[in-house]
C-alpha cells in the first residue's frame, strides 16, 4: 500500500457494529456512519484523489516568495478543503463514536509499507542533515535551518515510532501489508 493509501485509511474506522465509520477530519473532528461498502469505496477514492492535489499544490504555495500570497492561498485552500468536506458529509448521519490518536496511528503504521517507511526515515534524516548544513554554512537562514531540523526530526521520529508500533502490532496478530 502507498503513502496516500495510508493517509487515506487513517480517515476510516470499523465501528462496533460492523459499519464503516468516515472521520474526514481524523481525530479533531466528528465521524459519519457508511451504511454501504459502495459509499466507503467511493469516499476513500475521493479522499486518496484529494491528497494527491492537495500536497502538490501545498508545496507550491509554499515556494511563493511573497508571505501575503501564501497566506491568501493558504486560507482559500483551507476554505474550499472545509466546503468540500462539509459537502460531502451533509447527507451522511453523525456518529457518536469517536477516532482516538492511538487508532488512528495504529492505522497508518499498518498501512504503511515498511519499504516505504525506511525510505521515509531515510529521507527525513537527510533533510535533518541537510539543515544542519544550512545552519553552519549559511547563518543568514537560521530560521529555515531550524524549521528543517524541527520538522525532518519529528518526521524521523514520528517514522520510527511507525515501525515500532508496526512491528508490534504484528505480534499481537494484526494484519500488515
Amino acid at each position: 500500500m502507498g503513502y496516500f493509501d495510508a493517509l487515506t485509511n487513517m480517515c476510516f474506522k470499523k465501528s462496533e457494529k460492523s459499519h464503516w465509520l468516515f472521520f474526514p477530519w481524523g481525530p479533531f473532528g466528528p465521524g459519519y456512519v457508511i451504511y454501504s461498502e459502495q459509499l466507503q469505496k467511493k469516499l476513500r477514492r475521493k479522499i486518496k484523489i484529494f491528497y494527491l492535489i492537495a500536497f502538490p499544490i501545498i508545496f507550491l504555495v509554499l515556494s511563493l516568495r511573497n508571505p501575503f500570497l501564501k497566506i491568501i492561498s493558504f486560507i482559500l485552500l483551507f476554505t474550499a478543503s472545509l466546503v468540500w468536506i462539509n459537502r460531502l458529509c451533509s447527507h451522511m448521519i453523525p456518529t457518536d463514536e469517536k477516532l482516538t490518536l492511538k487508532e488512528s496511528f495504529h492505522t497508518q503504521a499498518l498501512s504503511q509499507s515498511l519499504i516505504g517507511l525506511w525510505l521515509l526515515i531515510i529521507s527525513s534524516i537527510a533533510f535533518v542533515v541537510a539543515s544542519f548544513y544550512i545552519l553552519f554554512n549559511d547563518l543568514d537562514k537560521w530560521f529555515i535551518a531550524f524549521l528543517g531540523l524541527g520538522f525532518f526530526g519529528f518526521a524521523a521520529g514520528f517514522f520510527i515510532k511507525s515501525i515500532i508500533v508496526r512491528r508490534n502490532l504484528r505480534k499481537k496478530g494484526s494484519p500488515v501489508n
